[in-house]
C-alpha cells in the first residue's frame, strides 16, 4: 500500500515515532560473551624471528564511561603478529567482547586502532574505528588518514577502547601517556569545525558533529579534517555522549630507530613517489571520466549507467574554485584538494565518491553545489555516500508520487541535509537510512533503495563491472567498494570479460584478503608505497619475523573470515547475501552491450564464492575462525 507523506510534515516536528524492525535478531545481549578466536594464520606457526625492531607490546587505553574510569594495559605481540594492526586488531578485540549487543547499548565497545607500521612505511597513517554499525546492525570498520592516529601513538597508546555511556556530554583528553575525562557540555551542539577550534589547545581532535549527537544512522567521525564516515559510527559515539577525543604526543614512536627502519622507510618513500606521483594533481577526481565512459557511473538513483552531461563534474570544471592541496602524515603525494564555492565555503574535497553522491546520483551538474553539500556533511559529521544515497532515493520517491514534496532545484539538498541532521519532519525518516526509509514509503520502493544490508552503495554500477556485485555483498562492512575494488582490473578486460561472471569469485576473494592486510598495516588505499607482494618485507622489518607471501595471505584470510563470523553471530544469513532488485534484474546498456545479471547467475556467483573460500553452503566460514 502506498504511504504518501504530506508536505506539512516535511520540515516540522514528526507527529509520531517510527519503529523499525529490520536488522539482526534481538536478544543477542542475553548470550554469553564469545569465546576467544584465532585466525587461519594460527593453523601453523610463523617462521621464527631474530627479534623485532619495535617493542612488540600493544598499548591499550581502556575508558569506561559508566564508571568514569580510565586504565591502561599492555598486551603481547601476538596481536601484531596474527592480526597486523588497525582493522585486523580491531576485529580481534571486538570478537573478545560481547559484540552481540545493540549498537547503541552502553556496553557496546568502540575501538580506535592504529598500527606499528606508522613511521616505517610512507603514507601509513590510518586510524581504524571498529564496532557494530547502527546502519547495518553488523560488524563495521571505518578509517581516516591524517595525523590523529600517529599522534595517539606518540602520546603513548596504540588502541583506545571506549565502553559505557556518560550521563552528560564528555570528552577524553590524552597527553603523553596520561588520559582524563572532561566535561563536554559546552561543546554539545557544535559542529566538527567549531569543536576542533575549541579544543585546539588540547591537541588533535577526533569528534562528532550534530549528526552523531542526534543518532543519525550514517553519522561519521571527524579526525581533524578527515572523516571515518561509513557505517554510522559517529552515532555510536553520540549514544555514549562522547563528543571528542584529543591527543597530544611528543614521545618517539616505540622502537622505530636503527638502520633497518630508516632504510625501509626511505625505500617506501621513493616507491610511493614513483608509483603514485601522478595522483597528486587530481587525486580521486581522475576517476569520473573513466567510469562514465565505461558506463558504470550510477545516475539518477542507479536508473542509468552513464551521465551525458558528466563532463560538467570532471576535474577541469573544479579548477576555477581550486585553492590548494593538503596532505596526511608522512605522505608526499598531497592528493587532497581544497576548494571554495559561491556559498562561501573553504575546505577539503570533494573526493570522487562525494562528487558522484551530490552529482549524477541526484542529477546535479553544478560543482558549487557539490562543494557546499560536501562542506555541510563535513561540518555536521555525515557520510557523504549515504547522504547522497538517501537523497537520490528520496528524489525518486518524489518523482513517483510516494511523498507530497517537490524538488524545484538541486539546492533542495541543503534543506534536506539540515532536516536529516536535526531530525526535523521527513528528515527524521531519512536519518534512519535508505533501507529503513523505504519501509515507510511504498513497499516497492525497496527495489530502488540501493543498499546492501542497509549500507548505501558507492559510485560504481556493478552491471558494468561484475566483480563489484561480489565486492558489495562480501566486503566486511557491506556495501563497500574499496575492500575488493575490482574496477581498475576489470576496466582492463574486454567488455565481455568485465560484464561476465567468469573468474570473479576468485578475483574478489583474493583482493579481499590482500586488502585486509594492507588496511591492517594502515596504508592509505589511494597510494602505493608497497604492494601486497612486499608486505612480508614490511612485516620482517617491523616485527623481526620472516614470513612468506602465502603466510601473509593466510593472515588476511583469517581477518576477513573473522569479520564474516562476527556477522554470522549477529544473525546474518545467506538470504541477506544479495542486492536490490534494480541491480540484480535491471537490464542496462554498457558500451553497446545489453547487460543483466539475473537471479540465477547471482546464485551461481554467490555459491561459487562460498566454495572458493571453503565456507559452508550457507556461507559460514570453517576452520580456525568459526568454531
Amino acid at each position: 500500500m502506498s504511504s504518501v507523506i504530506p508536505a506539512a510534515r516535511l520540515y516540522g516536528p514528526m507527529s509520531r515515532t517510527v519503529t523499525f524492525t529490520i536488522g539482526p535478531n534481538t536478544g543477542f545481549h542475553k548470550r554469553v560473551a564469545p569465546i576467544g578466536r584465532e585466525s587461519f594464520s594460527n593453523e601453523a606457526p610463523l617462521s621464527p624471528g631474530k627479534g623485532g625492531t619495535i617493542e612488540p607490546k600493544l598499548r591499550m587505553l581502556h575508558v569506561d564511561l559508566d564508571a568514569g574510569q580510565i586504565e591502561s594495559e599492555e598486551r603481547g605481540p601476538e596481536y601484531w603478529e596474527r592480526y597486523i594492526g588497525g582493522r585486523g586488531v580491531g576485529a580481534k578485540l571486538l570478537s573478545e567482547e560481547d559484540f552481540r549487543l545493540d549498537p547503541y547499548h552502553p556496553r557496546m565497545p568502540v575501538f580506535f586502532c592504529t598500527s606499528p607500521y606508522e613511521g616505517t612505511i610512507a603514507s601509513c597513517n590510518r586510524t581504524w574505528v571498529v564496532t557494530v554499525s547502527p546502519l547495518t546492525g553488523y560488524y563495521s570498520c571505518s578509517a581516516a588518514g591524517g595525523f590523529w592516529g600517529p599522534t595517539l601513538r606518540k602520546a603513548g597508546f596504540d588502541v583506545v577502547r571506549v565502553i559505557g555511556k556518560s550521563d552528560a556530554p564528555v570528552r577524553i583528553e590524552i597527553r603523553n601517556g596520561k588520559a582524563e575525562l572532561k566535561d563536554a557540555s559546552p561543546l554539545w551542539g557544535l559542529n566538527t569545525e567549531e569543536t576542533r577550534e575549541k579544543l585546539k589547545d588540547a591537541g588533535r581532535a577526533l569528534c562528532i558533529g550534530q549528526a552523531g549527537e542526534n543518532l543519525v544512522r550514517f553519522a561519521g567521525i571527524a579526525l581533524e579534517e578527515r572523516m571515518a564516515a561509513r557505517g554510522g559510527l559517529g552515532a555510536v559515539l553520540g549514544a555514549k555522549r562522547l563528543k571528542a577525543i584529543t591527543v597530544f604526543g611528543t614521545m618517539d614512536f616505540p622502537g622505530l630507530s636503527g638502520e633497518p627502519i630508516k632504510v625501509f622507510h626511505k625505500k617506501t618513500l621513493a616507491q610511493n613517489k614513483e608509483r603514485s606521483a601522478y595522483f597528486h594533481e587530481q587525486g580521486t577526481m581522475e576517476i569520473p571520466p573513466k567510469v562514465n565512459e565505461a558506463n558504470l557511473w550510477p545516475t539518477h538513483n542507479w536508473q542509468e549507467v552513464k551521465w551525458e552531461v558528466g563532463e560538467q563534474l570532471y576535474f577541469p570544471k573544479f579548477l576555477n574554485i581550486l585553492t590548494g592541496y593538503t596532505t596526511c602524515f608522512d605522505c608526499s603525494i598531497r592528493c587532497t584538494r581544497t576548494n571554495t564555492s559561491r556559498y562561501g565555503d573553504s575546505g577539503r574535497g570533494p573526493e570522487y565518491e562525494t562528487t558522484w553522491a551530490f552529482g549524477p546520483q541526484v542529477m546535479n551538474d553544478d560543482p558549487h553545489i557539490v562543494v557546499h553539500a560536501n562542506k555541510l556533511c563535513d561540518q555536521y559529521g555525515l557520510d557523504t555516500i549515504s547522504t547522497g544515497g538517501i537523497l537520490g532515493f528520496y528524489r525518486e520517491c518524489i518523482e513517483r508520487g510516494l511523498v507530497d514534496d517537490a524538488w524545484p532545484t538541486n539546492e533542495k539538498m541543503f534543506d534536506l541535509i539540515e532536516a536529516i541532521v536535526h531530525r526535523r519532519g521527513i528528515g527524521d525518516v531519512l536519518a534512519e537510512g535508505t533501507l529503513r526509509a523505504s519501509q515507510v514509503f511504498d513497499g516497492e520502493s525497496q527495489d530502488f533503495a540501493i543498499q546492501q544490508c542497509g549500507m548505501d552503495l558507492p559510485a560504481y554500477d556493478p552491471r558494468g563491472s561484475f566483480g563489484m556485485f561480489l565486492c558489495y555483498v562480501f566486503g566486511p562492512r557491506h556495501g563497500c567498494h574499496n575492500k575488493a575494488w575490482t574496477v581498475y582490473m576489470e576496466l582492463g578486460m574486454s567488455l565481455d570479460g568485465r560484464t561476465g561472471p567468469e573468474g570473479k569469485p576468485k578475483l574478489v576473494s583474493d583482493l579481499l584478503d590482500e586488502t585486509a592486510v594492507i588496511d591492517s598495516i594502515g596504508i592509505c588505499t589511494l597510494v602505493t608505497p608497497i604492494v601486497f607482494t612486499e608486505t612480508p618485507e614490511a612485516y620482517a622489518t617491523v616485527l623481526g619475523k620472516e614470513v612468506t607471501e602465502e603466510e601473509m595471505r593466510r593472515i588476511g584470510r583469517g581477518i576477513s573470515d573473522l569479520e564474516r563470523t562476527l556477522d554470522i553471530e549477529r544473525g546474518h544469513t545467506k538470504a541477506k547475501d544479495t542486492l536490490p532488485r534494480r541491480l540484480i534484474e535491471g537490464e542496462v546498456d554498457v558500451n553497446g552491450k545489453r547487460v543483466k545479471l539475473g537471479e540465477e547467475t547471482w546464485d551461481r556467483l554467490r555459491d561459487e564464492y562460498y566454495r572458493y573460500r571453503g565456507w559452508s553452503p550457507e556461507g559460514v566460514p570453517n576452520g580456525g575462525v568459526a568454531r
